[in-house]
């Protein structure tokens, strides 16, 4: 692919708003508890370990995490022996794997101070040989079905993956800002701006002006203080794909159409992307409402934080570009865009 229940601060104690303009219309989920998690959906919600589950590796990585301001994380797993079409043409998630050191090293080179994490499963070995790897972290989690490796169902993995890390920064105490984003990716400035600009949200999301699908996962943020919030809203977003979604949209659009129906229209968050403004949505999954929980999902056209250049990006000319996502085949790109930034830094990237 691009590829824990502990004492909750106050400063995360779910907020009480006006009743929000919109939000999601859906009555056949569950009541839930005040974390957000109905009681016996742990299967369901993702591969989310305990506290005490932490075996001394984990709870070394996860130690390492207490002491970051900005964690990089990427989804990443594999199977021995690679990946193989099995007939010329067809699409296959993670046929072409990204040289994600690029995307560890390039958020390190443009934030300095930042930590990077690959966030896998039990079995995926991940290679540290590489340049700059074996200073990132390695976050696992159970529960994953690694069967859906190589086929689209990976990306709703990828969704409870996502929860689970979330949750594991919940609960472990720690205090970092977190942007999970693809392998494929060329970061090239700080990213501060998207958690400093219009900060009262509680998880972010990339959006762009494309129908039917305006969400694109490929870089998602959370801010320290709200885990416990960004976790509700995953919850919910997983929920949805479960009850709702997963006979229609079990695909490579599965968690993009989930997304996008757990926070507004399509034609709603397309108008974002095309006014090119960062845009804060109220939803309120149901269950919730009468408590009067309302979760704050920030929306970021994708000009900037996550743009998608035309080939290789030989001719970029934009000079404010932070994130740069090679997405498809592009990947080989990436190098072309790193290999600048090592040389002679952001400017060089544009020359």
């Amino acid at each position: 692919a691009c590829l824990m229940l502990a004492v909750v601060s106050a400063q995360e104690a779910p907020r009480r708003h006006e009743a929000p303009s919109w939000h999601p219309r859906h009555a056949t989920l569950q009541p839930r508890s005040h974390t957000g998690v109905n009681t016996g959906d742990a299967t369901l919600l993702g591969p989310d370990m305990a506290p005490e589950e932490l075996d001394t590796e984990q709870r070394g990585q996860s130690d390492r995490a207490k002491g970051c301001d900005l964690i990089f994380a990427s989804f990443f797993v594999t199977k021995q022996g690679g990946f193989a079409r099995k007939k010329k043409g067809e699409r296959c998630n993670g046929c072409h794997e990204a040289p994600m050191f690029i995307t560890f090293d390039s958020a390190r080179l443009t934030n300095p101070g930042a930590c990077t994490a690959v966030i896998t499963d039990t079995e995926t070995k991940v290679d540290t040989s590489k340049p700059g790897m074996d200073k990132v972290m390695i976050h696992r989690f159970r529960g994953m079905d690694r069967t859906k490796i190589g086929t689209g169902g990976l990306m709703v993995e990828r969704m409870k993956v996502y929860n689970a890390f979330i949750k594991r920064a919940r609960d472990q105490g720690w205090g970092a800002k977190l942007i999970m984003v693809d392998t494929d990716i060329v970061i090239l400035g700080s990213v501060e701006e998207l958690f400093v600009q219009d900060p009262d949200f509680d998880y972010g999301l990339s959006v762009r002006a494309s129908t039917p699908y305006p969400v694109q996962g490929g870089v998602q943020y959370v801010r320290p203080g709200r885990y416990l919030a960004a976790a509700q809203f995953s919850d919910y977003v997983l929920r949805k794909w479960l009850e709702e979604l997963g006979d229609k949209e079990g695909g490579f659009t599965g968690d993009q159409r989930a997304y996008q129906q757990a926070v507004a229209p399509v034609k709603a968050i397309v108008a974002v992307a095309l006014k090119g403004k960062t845009s804060t949505m109220q939803v309120t999954p149901p269950g919730d409402a009468k408590a009067g929980v309302a979760l704050k999902v920030k929306l970021t056209p994708p000009d900037r934080f996550n743009f998608v250049p035309t080939g290789t990006g030989a001719t970029l000319k934009k000079a404010d570009i932070r994130i740069l996502h090679y997405k498809g085949g592009r990947k080989e790109g990436m190098f072309l865009a790193y290999n600048a930034l090592k040389k002679g830094g952001i400017k060089a990237v544009y020359e």
